[in-house]
């Protein structure tokens, strides 16, 4: 359990993640999940703790399809409710972050864009990596044109 500031979360995960994958040679019988919580400065420290006990609840119990077939993989990393796979679905989604905050830094889509898709992943219902409130498909092409 740590306390991090949010802008150093996502890196130190990282950054643990690979300590750990140096410490074991790389061997693939071992593996890392965690959890994160995302909390206030006047938050209490414990229920922090408690909100991210059940972010890596997440990580661990998160099943990833492969191949069409189902497999349980511990190696994940959950915030905001959502387990990620370190190897699969973590670089897609750290892509993704790295192509929105050049467009931003460019001026290439307004600041307010993120806020925006932050708004929609509220109300999307996700479950499983999937949107289950399909008017969110139509928000989202709305906002993006």
């Amino acid at each position: 359990f740590l306390v991090v500031s949010w802008e150093k979360t996502i890196e130190m995960a990282k950054r643990i993640r690979s300590d750990f994958k140096h410490y074991t040679k790389g061997n693939p019988a071992f593996s890392i999940s965690g959890g994160i919580a995302l909390i206030e400065g006047k938050y209490p420290i414990m229920r922090g703790a408690a909100d991210s006990d059940e972010e890596e609840k997440n990580a661990k119990n998160h099943a990833l399809t492969l191949n069409k077939s189902e497999q349980r993989l511990k190696d994940s990393l959950s915030f905001m409710e959502t387990p990620l796979n370190w190897q699969e679905e973590f670089p897609v989604v750290e892509s993704l972050k790295d192509a929105i905050v050049s467009f931003v830094n460019s001026k290439a889509v307004p600041k307010s864009f993120i806020g925006k898709i932050l708004r929609h992943a509220a109300t999307a219902g996700i479950s499983n990596h999937r949107i289950k409130n399909f008017k969110t498909y139509w928000m989202l092409t709305y906002d993006a044109r």
